[in-house]
């Protein structure tokens, strides 16, 4: 139903509540429009991805789409490069985009499929799984079990997917069916049942709870420890550095209750937005992890810095989650860690023209420099800000 919808020119918005797998349904669209990763006839140009989750920001969103074409490119060019393109653009988690009509004009031809937590007039509605669904989406997960204790658990759940894997994975663990139905129905989940998605997500977290308390404390660090970073793949190494031993049994324990999934080149990611929110804002991380998991992104990228273009790709894949560190280490104060991070990447950012992200990264960067007292520091940033501003085109703060 909306492979058919998807042409040259068309905006199509599928929204529904967190939970209902709208990123997952993004994902199967381009997998099935791409099943031997060659662009589809209908947009030779290819498909483009951008996720507004942790980066909602149109200038970094039209650089990235732009650097599809150009590797060169900077926000400003996305209105020279995009318009006369014919590819498929998937805009994921647009209720945090900061503008999202200021990227949709700029995409002219392109066809765009839009996911939101929003109701939005005209938009595609994201259903609840049917209660047939969800029974089959929970035995997947789980295996065979009887009739009526898979619908019960469903119907309890809210037949919401990301509820359904959650149970499915917990009771594969080896808890029996029936001693989870027991627990659901003394568990307050009414609001599961809800229209309001801000009810809905009060119910999910004990959901979660439950899951990470199956995976035990190790696992439970390390999941505060991935809530630091970004909601991008990251590298077992990295969770290693922050809690100073072996991560891979916890992480493979997170996988096995649906908290994480294992990408097919190694790297980890957190299975769902709403984990990473949870994550962040109900875990606590061991009192190290934060400088540690800051040494380990800016050593990484001063050792990738030095490769050349070879490391790049490090580079790239690191990029996200430094951003999200500097946040944290200004929240937490952790000024020289800050400092580090902001010199590791600035040249990188700076070389490949991700001009909007320099420009947050080297505000931080000069407030620490003065929380410090570094004054040479300070002077050295300011600088380079004053030139990242001028590359935006925002010539009064360049100045100022």
């Amino acid at each position: 139903w909306l492979l058919a919808r998807l042409k040259p020119g068309a905006v199509v918005t599928v929204y529904g509540p967190g939970g209902m797998g709208k990123s997952a349904l993004a994902a199967e669209v381009v997998h099935r429009l791409t099943p031997a990763d060659r662009p589809p006839d209908a947009f030779p140009d290819g498909v483009l991805y951008y996720s507004f989750y942790g980066q909602p920001e149109t200038g970094a969103a039209l650089e990235q789409l732009a650097k599809s074409f150009d590797p060169g490119a900077r926000a400003a060019d996305a209105r020279r490069l995009l318009p006369g393109r014919r590819a498929l653009v998937v805009l994921d988690g647009a209720e945090e985009a900061n503008d999202l009509r200021a990227v949709l004009d700029c995409l002219g031809q392109c066809g765009v499929l839009v996911t939101t937590r929003d109701r939005t007039p005209n938009g595609l509605p994201l259903e609840r799984l049917s209660p047939e669904e969800a029974a089959s989406l929970l035995q997947r997960w789980a295996g065979p079990m009887e009739e009526a204790t898979a619908a019960a658990i469903c119907q309890r759940v809210g037949y919401l997917p990301l509820a359904v894997e959650l149970a499915g994975k917990f009771i594969a663990g080896g808890e029996p069916a029936a001693d989870y139905l027991a627990w659901l129905e003394t568990a307050p989940l009414d609001a599961l049942h809800r229209t309001d998605a801000r009810h809905r997500r009060d119910s999910l977290p004990l959901l979660l709870e439950k899951s990470l308390n199956r995976a035990g404390p190790e696992a439970t660090a390390a999941l505060a420890v991935a809530g630091l970073l970004a909601l991008h793949p990251f590298p077992r190494e990295a969770i290693e550095a922050a809690l100073q031993g072996e991560a891979r049994r916890p992480l493979d324990r997170l996988v096995r209750y649906g908290l994480l999934r294992r990408e097919r080149d190694g790297l980890y990611a957190l299975s769902h937005p709403l984990v990473h929110t949870w994550a962040r804002q109900q875990l606590a991380p061991p009192p190290e992890a934060l400088p540690r998991l800051a040494d380990f992104y800016a050593g990484l990228a001063e050792t990738e810095w030095q490769k050349g273009t070879a490391g790049y790709p490090a580079l790239a894949a690191a990029r996200p989650h430094i951003l999200r560190l500097v946040e944290a280490c200004r929240e937490a104060g952790e000024w020289e860690r800050l400092d580090r991070l902001v010199w590791a990447i600035e040249d990188y950012l700076d070389l490949q023209g991700y001009t909007t992200d320099r420009v947050t990264l080297l505000a931080a960067g000069v407030e620490a420099a003065r929380r410090r007292g570094d004054r040479r520091n300070e002077g050295a940033l300011l600088g380079n800000l004053g030139l990242a501003y001028a590359a935006l085109g925002r010539v009064e703060e360049a100045i100022g």
